[in-house]
């Protein structure tokens, strides 16, 4: 047989959960058969039907036990596990990483201006630039509130401000509108790239955390990947 149209007899069998696609079945025989009044289809059916309902619960609950239900960015208790497994590598085979933390900038003020929606709002369509700006190989989570972790491996510190300052860029000349209404922002970010003299993955955050400082308190809107910026 060189094509499906060598086949005599055919038949295809969607599998739903709800409105959702889980698999699809299909059958061919040289003999043109009578596939609806063959017992063992419905047989195969109802048990696939049963496996593809559970394997998608499965992986629905794997996806949203690691996903932030509102920014759809990684979760922090997923960083933690991810980050310490990157660190333990860099240490052992001398590789670069490093590590951003990104601060919305007067988040607070937004949600007091415009409202906790508006804050919700923002925080979504930041999210999908972090999503759609940085690299395929940099791993984004909401570290929490307005704060958000970058975690670039192989990078070492200044091909990293690249990506950054280009998301930074990004999200400050966007246009985001609520309800009518325009509302301005940009992000703060700070970025650490692992050596040898950082002795665990939680010193590397707290490095780039510091230079979130720095950067919101010498004017916000930047990048600072220096101590003394």
């Amino acid at each position: 047989l060189n094509s499906l149209e060598d086949f005599a007899s055919d038949k295809e069998i969607d599998f739903y959960y709800g409105d959702i696609l889980t698999g699809k079945l299909c059958l061919y025989s040289r003999e043109n058969l009578k596939w609806n009044k063959m017992r063992f289809i419905q047989t195969i059916k109802s048990e696939l039907d049963l496996f593809l309902k559970v394997k998608y619960l499965y992986t629905k609950t794997c996806y949203l036990s690691i996903t932030d239900e509102l920014t759809s960015l990684y979760t922090r208790r997923h960083l933690k596990s991810v980050l310490s497994q990157e660190f333990a590598r860099a240490k052992r085979y001398g590789t670069m990483m490093t590590v951003a933390m990104v601060d919305i900038d007067d988040f607070k003020k937004i949600n007091d201006v415009y409202g906790h929606l508006a804050g919700d709002y923002i925080l979504k369509e930041v999210s999908k630039i972090f999503i759609s700006t940085l690299r395929k190989t940099d791993f984004v989570y909401r570290y929490g509130g307005e704060e958000i972790c970058v975690l670039m491996p192989e990078t070492v510190l200044e091909k990293a401000y690249i990506p950054l300052e280009r998301l930074r860029s990004t999200i400050d000349k966007t246009n985001y509108v609520f309800e009518g209404r325009q509302i301005h922002v940009t992000v703060s970010i700070g970025a650490a790239m692992y050596n040898q003299d950082i002795k665990d993955s939680e010193e590397l955050v707290e490095k780039a955390d510091n230079r979130l400082y720095i950067a919101k308190k010498t004017g916000k809107n930047k990048v600072a990947i220096q101590d003394n910026e």
